[in-house]
């Protein structure tokens, strides 16, 4: 539609006096009346504004020819066009004005803004498409930016840049935005709250460009969002929450995260959450977060990278990946410092072969949870301080081969829970490990076949070991030199194979009877172990069970005569069947008299053929006293010296005197074995 050009400059005045909208089109036409941007950036620098009525210039339908340039004009006009189109770009760089809408399916070429400074808000909203990107770096605006509802084409680049901006209330992309190019907030201020629910589309690089952007409300992606291109937030500060809700972010072909929030602070939450699908690493290293981080329902897909980076990360209240989460790659946490809880619960963890989730180094305040989680991958907490429980409840650990759980030098300060459900396949490495409550094992499995599988070298357990697993362990049970006050175990549930020596424990429950503890000992790897035997033996002293301390130490001592040299072992068989080892010395009571029989009747026999006398005066020969006198080396009665015996007797005489000799050290032995015990 074309009017006469010199009309136009009273229609603008006109227009601007009384805030309507011009729009000199008849009723029903839907074609564009022309407007020369001559006219137009006259018509706005000649208008001052009074008081008690701001100037407002609104235009609609128009074909505004030629470029708008008002940059570094001091503009007194609110600006807003609606259904516009602009044939040329928009130049506001460097200007001042009080507001700038364009709206309502309004088609621009370009707009630049760069350091600008909008006393109001800028929207661009309804429709609106831009062909080029739209510039906005440095500038400042008082209120609020407001895309809505646009589509921004850009360049192959950029399609909105707001690097250094200053945004004194909110900034909104809202739903229906696409951009086909990246959003840039890099070193932006805004003082209210971020929101986009736009679509960003940026698939070789960044979508989103918030390098060290300050936000003192909330950042939120709100539902229905999608960036194709890394979110970028590294070192940004965000005084309130950082909320993506549900949507879809996938990194950038030339970039390493989907989500790049290295050195992030955010004062209150950081929630992914509502079925949000993340395409690449999650990045959240030495993030300062002032409450919680939870994932809840999301999937992460990192295969053969790190999903989830939270190494040296700091969180004020609990990490969460619960409420079937799926994540495919690593979970890393290492040196995070967490007051609250690290929950891996109810979700899946897919890294085969190599860490699955690592806390290694880590503090936490509160408990680290594996609730009902299902893991293909190991986890690993070495040399992390937990101050709740480990509660491995109900999961389901994949690693078959290799390792399922790595705490070693772990410090917890209640429970370690392996319970209901769990289920380890590969090894359950507690080496060392420090546990201030108690570690139950109870209605699990243990399938590590050719390794240990569950591994306590050196672990210290101030409470109760319970050994109550669901069937027997599929692999050692490593207890060397691990401590324990209580052992609950039951025989059925007892893996082939043990490692004992050096482990101790305050008391058994239940104590068993000798024959069953007598096979737990026996399923030492190695063999016979003083130290297993001695501690038993001790804890049965203890408890008041003397006869069971008695029988278990003759047991050990017959299986420590299997060990020792071949030439030593009949004097060890001596003092069994003797002194039993110096547990039993009433053993020896049989034998000296079955000796003192044997030797009384067999010397009557031989008397006087095979004796002589050593003197003239001798007393009457007395075969009882001549046996006792050969038989008891420590005493002298004199028989055996006033008769000399010969041939056999001779022969037999001597063999009841060493019999003797062996006798009296074997009471030696057992006296000072009863002597060490005391």
């Amino acid at each position: 539609m074309a009017i006469n050009r010199s009309h136009i400059p009273a229609m603008l005045r006109a227009a601007m006096a009384s805030g309507t909208c011009l729009d000199p089109r008849q009723p029903g036409d839907t074609s564009l009346w022309e407007l020369d941007a001559l006219d137009l950036v006259a018509a706005i620098l000649e208008a001052s504004p009074t008081p008690s009525h701001p100037r407002r210039l609104c235009l609609r339908g128009a074909r505004i020819t030629g470029e708008v340039d008002l940059s570094g004009a001091a503009v007194t006009v609110a600006c807003d066009f609606e259904s516009c189109t602009f044939e040329n770009s928009i130049q506001i760089s460097q200007a001042s004005l009080p507001s700038l809408t364009i709206r309502d399916g309004a088609v621009l070429r370009s707009l630049d803004a760069n350091q600008s400074h909008i006393l109001g808000d800028l929207v661009l909203s309804g429709k609106v498409e831009a062909a080029a990107p739209i510039r906005l770096a440095g500038a400042k605006v008082d209120g609020s930016i407001v895309v809505d509802d646009a589509k921004l084409h850009g360049d192959d680049l950029v399609a909105l840049d707001c690097n250094r901006i200053s945004v004194g209330e909110n900034f909104v992309l809202g739903s229906g935005t696409w951009l086909g190019a990246a959003l840039l907030l890099n070193n932006a201020s805004v003082k209210g709250n971020l929101s986009c629910g736009a679509k960003v589309l940026c698939p070789t690089d960044r979508s989103i460009d918030a390098n060290l952007m300050h936000v003192d409300g909330n950042v939120t992606f709100e539902l229905g969002y999608a960036c194709t291109g890394t979110v970028r937030l590294a070192g940004a500060t965000i005084g309130g929450r950082l909320h993506f809700v549900g949507g879809a972010v996938s990194k950038g072909t030339q970039r390493d995260y989907a989500i790049d929030a290295e050195n992030i602070s955010v004062a209150q939450n950081v929630d992914l959450d509502a079925e949000m699908t993340i395409d690449g690493p999650a990045h959240f290293a030495f993030a300062k977060l002032g409450a919680q981080l939870c994932l809840s329902g999301v999937k992460l897909r990192a295969c053969g990278d790190t999903a989830l980076n939270g190494q040296g990360a700091e969180v004020k209240g609990d990490v969460v990946v619960s409420d079937e989460s799926d994540i495919q790659g690593l979970v890393d946490f290492t040196g995070a410092v967490i007051d609250g809880d690290l929950a891996c619960d109810h979700a899946a963890f897919h890294n085969p072969a190599e860490h699955a989730i690592v806390a290694d180094r880590a503090e936490i305040g509160g408990s680290m949870f594996l609730q009902d989680a299902q893991i293909w991958g190991w986890v690993g907490l070495m040399g992390s301080h937990i101050k709740g429980d480990l509660d491995c409840t109900g999961a389901k650990i994949h690693n078959a081969g290799g390792d399922a759980i790595v705490a070693r030098r772990t410090q917890v300060d209640k429970d370690v829970l392996f319970r209901t459900g769990f289920a380890a396949e590969g090894t359950v490495d507690l080496v060392r490990i420090s546990i201030a409550g108690s570690l139950r094992c109870e209605d699990s499995t243990f399938d590590a076949p050719g390794l240990a599988a569950i591994d306590l070298r050196g672990a210290h357990i101030v409470g109760i070991f319970n050994l109550l697993p669901t069937s027997s362990p599929q692999g050692e049970v490593d207890l060397r030199d691990a401590q324990c006050a209580v052992l609950r175990d039951v025989e059925q549930t007892w893996p082939a194979t043990f490692l004992l020596d050096g482990f101790t424990y305050g008391s058994l429950d239940p104590e068993m009877d000798v024959p069953e503890r007598r096979r737990w000992l026996q399923r030492n790897r190695g063999g016979y172990s003083a130290r297993a035997y001695e501690q038993l033996i001790s804890v049965l002293h203890s408890n008041g069970s003397e006869e069971k301390a008695r029988r278990v130490a003759l047991e050990g001592q017959n299986q420590r005569a299997k060990q020792v040299p071949w030439f030593v072992r009949p004097l060890y068989w001596v003092w069994g069947a003797t002194v039993g080892y110096g547990y039993s010395l009433r053993r020896l009571f049989p034998w000296l008299v079955g000796l003192l029989i044997f030797g009384t009747v067999f010397f009557f026999v031989m008397y006087p053929s095979a004796f002589t006398a050593s003197s003239t005066h001798v007393p009457a020969f007395n075969s009882f006293v001549y046996t006792l006198d050969i038989l008891i080396p420590v005493f002298k009665l004199g028989e055996s010296d006033a008769w000399l015996a010969s041939g056999a007797t001779l022969y037999v005489g001597w063999t009841l005197s060493v019999i003797g000799w062996a006798l009296a050290a074997a009471i030696v032995a057992g006296l000072s074995q009863i002597v060490r015990r005391s």
